[in-house]
Parts: C-alpha cells; structure tokens; sequence
C-alpha cells in the first residue's frame, strides 16, 4: 500500500462513534449536579464559619472528587466525568477563598 491509502484508511478510522448514553446515566448526572450546587450553597449559608465549615467543606470536595473518579472510570458517564471534577475544583477553590477571609 502507498501512503496516500495509508492515509485514507486512517482517516476513516479516526472518525468518531457516537456513543450512547442512558437515560438514566444522564439523569443522575443532572441530579447530581442540581444536589451538589445546592449542598455546597447551603452549606456556606447554614453552617457557622468555623472548623465545622471547614469539615464540611473538604469532606464535600472528597465526595465530588471520588464521583468524577467514579464517572471517568464507568462506561456510561466517562464521557461527562470533567463536570463532577469542576465541582470539586469549585469548592476546593471556594473553600481557600474562605480561609482568605473573603467570604461573604
């Protein structure tokens, strides 16, 4: 074979499949992301500024990170695992910002 068919064949290989994802994949993503929004705003709002926060917090990120993990390594949702990770990265970064005392 010359290169140039070399190069059609790759080209045709390279294209991508379409993968399904389930409903109910999808769903608990969105539920997920719905709770998690919520958790960590009501968290910063009902929870006294302090060690207990703080626990919370991080125990939270440890949550989502473990979730992203989870995600990335399933068939069903690796195509979606960066927006637990997001989540995580949100918080962790809410969590320094708090300890800058630049909370509200």
């Amino acid at each position: 074979m010359d290169a140039v068919t070399k190069l059609g064949r790759s080209e045709k290989d390279a294209e991508p499949t379409r993968e399904s994802t389930s409903l109910r994949s999808r769903t608990l993503l969105v539920a997920f992301c719905l709770v998690a929004a919520f958790v960590y705003r009501s968290s910063v709002s009902l929870i006294t500024s302090g060690l207990a926060e703080d626990a919370f917090i991080l125990g939270f990120a440890g949550v989502l990170l473990a979730f992203a993990l989870f995600a990335r390594r399933g068939q069903s949702l690796k195509r979606y695992w960066e927006i637990p990770f997001s989540f995580f990265v949100f918080v962790i970064a809410g969590f320094f910002r708090a300890d800058q005392g630049l909370r509200r």
